[in-house]
């Protein structure tokens, strides 16, 4: 039986393509043992070391990756995460998380956050709305929103600086690079003037000379690179070791 999602689709949809494989869960048996390895963990979550914590994560994660069908896989990646990363730049550029983390009493309506950020009320209640359905911020009551701990840690640059970094630098180059890859036979770049980076700034610069015009944006970039490492050393991915100074790192302001 077709489910309403199946009803939705126009006949050339469901005539071309194997439907039924896309809009189904990836991989039942396997999120089946998964959430069976939650549930045994669960009551040991207060006592996990942080170690122990990153795995459930990654368990956790491994699960919704085998209930989602494609269709919702796809959405994800190309729908639901780049409209919530213009979200929050929109938001980060608008002071809303800085905002949010004075308010006394944790919450405050749209008029008032409107007014606060100099955004027009109607912009401003669909931008917390998306935010909230992704739990960036809290809506506490009917046009009514306040922090957590995801909007804190935006409100400080320590972490907000990762935001301008994407979004004005690193972010086009990635969104430029299938193009200048087509554009240059898919070789391996190795010219510091011909770079994803350059196509995506129309400019022959290369990143760190485009980067040290501006008093602020090293700041953002080293802040961003700094803290990328350190993650990426955590999870015990990295391929390569990357010596770097401690003192290197911004401190939190």
């Amino acid at each position: 039986m077709a489910t309403p999602a199946r009803r939705l689709l126009p006949s050339f949809v469901t005539n071309a393509n194997p439907v039924s494989t896309h809009l189904d869960p990836r991989d039942i048996p396997r999120a089946v043992k998964l959430l069976r390895e939650i549930v045994v963990l669960g009551d040991s979550i207060p006592q996990m070391t942080n170690l122990e914590r990153k795995g459930l994560l990654k368990t956790a994660q491994s699960l919704v990756r085998a209930l989602e069908t494609p269709v919702e896989a796809i959405a994800r990646s190309w729908m639901v995460e780049p409209e919530l990363h213009a979200a929050i730049d929109i938001a980060y550029g608008l002071g809303l998380f800085s905002e949010m983390s004075k308010m006394e009493d944790n919450t405050a309506t749209v008029n008032e956050l409107a007014e606060i950020c100099g955004a027009d009320p109607m912009l401003l209640r669909r931008l917390l709305k998306h935010i909230a359905a992704m739990e960036v911020v809290v809506e506490t009551s009917l046009d009514s929103y306040g922090p957590n701990s995801y909007s804190r840690a935006l409100s400080t640059s320590h972490y907000a600086d990762w935001i301008p970094t994407t979004s004005r630098s690193i972010g086009p180059a990635l969104y430029t690079l299938p193009e200048y890859l087509r554009k240059n036979g898919y070789k391996n770049p190795d010219d510091p003037s011909n770079t994803a980076f350059g196509l995506s700034k129309k400019t022959e610069e290369t990143f760190y000379t485009w980067l040290m015009k501006e008093m602020v944006r090293p700041r953002h970039f080293s802040t961003t690179l700094c803290w990328r490492i350190v993650i990426l050393l955590e999870a015990g991915s990295i391929l390569i070791s990357i010596p770097y100074k401690r003192d290197f790192c911004p401190a939190p302001r």
